[in-house]
């Protein structure tokens, strides 16, 4: 099999995040799902990528295999496996992708397990790390939380207290599903208005708004 420029390109995109579905790549992609089907099929067979099956789950989450990194050169290690608890969190956050270019921008897009990685070889540590970052063309990176469930009080006013005393991102936004996550959230950001955000989103495919 030909590896094509555009199966180099997909191998880092979908090692970022925490598993993918076939109509993610589509969308990555820009094309139909039988056309994607049939790409992942290939390189599934080649290697390059391979479905981790996981109990309770009715799909299969793709992610890279060794070869797959090694042949589009990410040093990031693959992804060990799919963590059934976090699954519709974590496949959430990457349907957000498009959607946070529009909101902000021309930039790169940096999942939390590419984020550990870049701060690992940065050599920072006991940072916490967002769900996502947006790294725009020039300024500091915009942190991205997608909080659909209740932290503890006291983590999530540490967490938001960092994000606002800390040199790190320039603007912190949550992404909350509903009015009374919103309201949840915004107890702990007072001092903090200037930099953390509240966003509400109905869905990841629904429109969204500053609440």
């Amino acid at each position: 099999m030909i590896v094509t420029k555009r199966d180099i390109d997909v191998l880092p995109w979908v090692n970022g995040w925490n598993g993918v579905t076939v109509e993610q790549i589509a969308n990555r992609w820009d094309v139909d799902f039988s056309t994607a089907a049939r790409r992942v099929r290939k390189l599934i067979e080649a290697g390059l990528l391979q479905r981790h099956y996981v109990n309770g789950l009715s799909i299969q989450p793709i992610a890279v295999t060794q070869d797959g990194c090694s042949i589009a050169g990410d040093t990031l290690r693959p992804l060990p496996g799919i963590r059934l608890a976090t699954w519709r969190h974590d496949s959430m956050a990457v349907d957000l992708e498009r959607r946070l270019f529009a909101m902000f921008g021309k930039g790169t897009l940096n999942p939390d397990r590419r984020i550990r990685e870049n701060l690992r070889v940065r050599g920072i540590k006991g940072s916490h790390i967002p769900d996502i970052e947006f790294v725009p063309v020039q300024g500091r990176p915009i942190a991205i939380e997608l909080e659909l469930s209740m932290k503890a009080p006291a983590r999530l006013q540490a967490i938001i207290d960092a994000y606002g005393t800390g040199k790190l991102y320039a603007e912190v936004y949550y992404l909350v599903p509903d009015v009374s996550m919103g309201r949840y959230v915004r107890k702990f950001i007072d001092g903090h208005e200037d930099k953390v955000r509240v966003v509400l989103i109905s869905s990841p495919r629904n429109s969204w708004c500053l609440s």
